[in-house]
């Protein structure tokens, strides 16, 4: 699994696409509060996914 667009808002190109629509929209989201954000949400992504591989 590829964690790099969870964690910073350069990851993906979707991710850098919504920042974009967010940021015509008049909502700044900086890379600082998304990684903020995504970060506590990382593991348990992660643990999530794993249990579902391993059913």
């Amino acid at each position: 699994m590829n964690i790099g667009p969870l964690i910073t808002i350069w990851g993906s190109l979707a991710t850098v696409l919504w920042a974009a629509r967010c940021r015509a929209q008049g909502l700044i989201i900086t890379p600082r509060a998304f990684a903020a954000i995504a970060l506590p949400g990382v593991p348990l992504v992660l643990l999530c996914t794993a249990a579902t591989l391993y059913l």
